[in-house]
């Protein structure tokens, strides 16, 4: 029996975290539901972040993260992107189409949040592979030019490493919920499958 994940990014919660342009320790917990995309995890994966179990995922295809890794980084808000903060420089299209893909994310099945994920790296690296033809779908609505100025702040915040070189950019949910152990533990086995990060892409 799958715990559905998808329905604790959002909703009334508990603890919710102050998280406009702070500073946080993230460790890399688990690979969630994230589903095997050409070889990388996509979809969600589990973060601590300041001590909580959060669901995040990633925009960062280039970089490599390692499952047990640790990292200093900084929670953006929208107004801090618009501001020329994030790991992809001032680029708020960039984001804006990111945050649109980002809100359908909690709403649909894994299948669908992986091939979101995938058409998010897409947008912030073009040199990745689309994986299949509904990735390619979620990427050509996000870059039709309708989402340029998407506000994406009831959604979305932006976990970005310090320094950028030190590990993946995330995106968290604007209020995220406290995931409970048994919403992550069910992924655990996958722990001996070693790095989940995206390896650098040979040219």
């Amino acid at each position: 029996m799958s715990f559905p994940l998808r329905n604790l990014l959002f909703g009334v919660a508990a603890m919710v975290v102050s998280m406009a342009a702070n500073a946080a320790s993230v460790t890399l917990v688990d690979v969630a539901n994230s589903q095997n995309r050409d070889g990388f995890y996509a979809g969600f994966y589990t973060l601590k972040v300041n001590g909580q179990d959060i669901l995040a995922m990633c925009d960062d295809f280039t970089t490599n993260t390692t499952l047990g890794e640790n990292w200093t980084a900084n929670i953006y808000n929208y107004t801090d992107v618009h501001s020329g903060a994030g790991k992809f420089g001032s680029n708020p299209v960039l984001y804006s189409q990111v945050g649109y893909l980002y809100s359908l994310a909690p709403s649909a099945d894994y299948t669908n949040q992986a091939d979101i994920d995938n058409a998010i790296w897409k947008i912030m690296d073009p040199s990745v592979l689309l994986a299949n033809a509904n990735a390619t779908s979620y990427y050509n609505t996000a870059t039709s030019g309708a989402y340029d100025t998407f506000n994406w702040s009831a959604y979305m915040q932006v976990l970005t490493p310090q320094p950028l070189s030190s590990s993946q950019e995330f995106l968290i949910p604007a209020a995220p919920v406290p995931l409970p152990a048994t919403a992550w533990l069910f992924g655990s086995g996958l722990l001996g499958l070693g790095a989940l990060g995206r390896r650098k892409r040979s040219t």
